[in-house]
């Protein structure tokens, strides 16, 4: 079993439904309007680090990487499929006791998912990939609010950011490899990660 291929099993082991190896190059889709609903719809938009306008962007760094593990994952939270059509007005649909439901479940998992991606971070560099690096979804989950320095993160060595934050379209990223995502989301919603193999 080769280098990779324990990556991808290792990546399945902690729940992936989906483990590609896709080429950084030529399957990774970088769009300037990947994260304008960071922008546009996310009260979490310029309070994080690894948030934009803070983020890096892919555009800065891809290309230093051939190779990247992209990833699907089944969250467990659940939402109808009316519901989900107003996911993105946070503000608005949390005053839905659904909604609301829903969001508390996903920002429980979502910590369990980026531990699962700092495993994964770990396994690449044991492989003799030093430079690995994952990202998730969503913003990071180890903090409601950033300090507004970097030397002072609280949980530097945890600290991810999402696939969007950077400027990677997760749903053209995804259709290059054959991954299917269906918006809007009915039951549980399918997350896209990302580690870049270096």
């Amino acid at each position: 079993m080769g280098k990779f291929d324990s990556l991808i099993a290792a990546a399945r082991e902690r729940g992936a439904n989906d483990a590609v190896l896709i080429d950084t190059k030529h399957d990774i889709v970088i769009e300037k309007r990947a994260n304008l609903l960071c922008q546009f719809g996310c009260g979490e938009y310029g309070r994080q680090l690894t948030c934009p306008p803070k983020a890096p962007r892919a555009e800065e760094f891809a290309a230093e990487y051939d190779q990247a593990l992209l990833m699907t994952f089944s969250c467990p939270a659940s939402i109808g499929l009316e519901k989900s059509r107003c996911l993105m007005s946070l503000s608005a649909a949390k005053k839905d006791p659904e909604v609301e439901k829903f969001w508390q479940e996903w920002y429980s998992w979502k910590r369990v998912l980026y531990d699962k991606l700092l495993e994964l971070e770990r396994a690449a560099f044991g492989l003799g990939l030093p430079f690995s690096l994952a990202f998730g979804v969503g913003s990071c989950p180890w903090c409601k609010e950033c300090v507004d320095d970097y030397t002072e993160c609280r949980f530097p060595s945890k600290r991810r950011g999402s696939v969007e934050a950077i400027g990677i379209n997760a749903v053209a990223t995804c259709a290059r490899a054959g991954i299917e995502l269906t918006f809007p989301v009915e039951g549980h919603p399918k997350v896209v990660s990302l580690l870049f193999l270096g």
